[in-house]
């Protein structure tokens, strides 16, 4: 691995040597070529070796669903930054590669969470990510992805083909395994042996492997996944759940859990230490909400 280290690095070089590297001025599409030290990025990925090639088709994430954040600019936007630089700190120190994003009930926000946190590491083009829709009992992710896939993690894990051949890619950092929902089966799949074997070679393949998998509190699949991956993120919707329920879920997802993800939260004025203020939109509330902790 080592790509996604570059950048924080660089970072800590110039925090060492008293300076800071200017940010991109303009929006967020000038953003968009600079690391978060304020390097040039590489525009196109290291070429693949015959033994790592991918078989991938083309494909794209909804932007009227999972993608939303790629819309907008504003606090929406920069919290899912905060929360992949965060993420980027635990990788980096802690040699994470398999992450699970999963939350306490249904309805709070993990699958956008998921996809535009793998948006986020792909916009980086520092390493490869790719993004494993594990919810076979509503595969969510999957119903955005277009062209709409007709196999996916399930067969995978049945025996029926090889989990390269599944993924759809998305940019040339970003590839995804969909799923087809199964809503009889998903714990009984999931406890395969075929799950661990498929995250250990996805970590020779790629640089970070983020899973979109079911609610932790009413079904065991995520139960199943959190013992598989390095560490866990749970997502939290505000005023929508239960303190119990999140008590209970960071419970089951231990010792692995790095924190929690505050979404939905209202926040009308956001102050930050760079003199900068925001003014939350509806629909950034909607994607990230207020506050992020990872």
């Amino acid at each position: 691995m080592g790509l996604f280290y570059s950048a924080l690095e660089k970072a800590t070089q110039n925090a060492e040597a008293g300076s800071e590297p200017q940010a991109p001025a303009g929006d967020w599409k000038q953003a968009e070529v600079r690391d978060l030290a304020g390097f040039p990025l590489p525009q196109a990925p290291p070429a693949a070796t015959a033994a790592t090639e991918v078989v991938t088709e083309p494909a794209s994430l909804d932007p009227h669903s999972l993608s939303l954040v790629a819309n907008h600019a504003g606090i929406a936007k920069e919290q899912y930054r905060i929360l992949r630089t965060r993420l980027l700190e635990a990788i980096a120190t802690q040699g994470l590669r398999t992450l699970l994003i999963t939350s306490a009930t249904a309805a709070e926000g993990k699958t956008i969470v998921s996809a535009n946190l793998a948006l986020q590491f792909s916009s980086l083009k520092e390493g490869r990510v790719l993004l494993i829709d594990a919810d076979l009992r509503r595969a969510g992710l999957s119903e955005s992805l277009r062209p709409q896939p007709t196999r996916g993690l399930g067969e995978y894990l049945r025996g029926e083909s090889d989990w390269e051949s599944l993924l759809l890619q998305v940019d040339p950092w970003l590839s995804v395994l969909p799923a087809v929902h199964s809503r009889t089966e998903g714990a009984e799949l999931l406890t395969s042996q075929r799950l661990p074997e498929l995250l250990q070679q996805a970590r020779t393949r790629f640089d970070l492997v983020l899973v979109d998998g079911a609610p932790v509190g009413p079904i065991a699949d995520s139960r199943v996944l959190a013992r598989a991956v390095d560490a866990s993120v749970l997502v939290v919707r505000a005023g929508c759940t239960n303190f119990t329920a999140v008590e209970e879920a960071a419970a089951l997802l231990r010792p692995g859990l790095l924190g929690c993800v505050l979404n939905g939260a209202k926040l009308t004025k956001a102050r930050y230490g760079y003199g900068y203020s925001y003014i939350e939109d509806e629909t950034a509330q909607e994607v990230a909400g207020g506050g992020t902790r990872a």
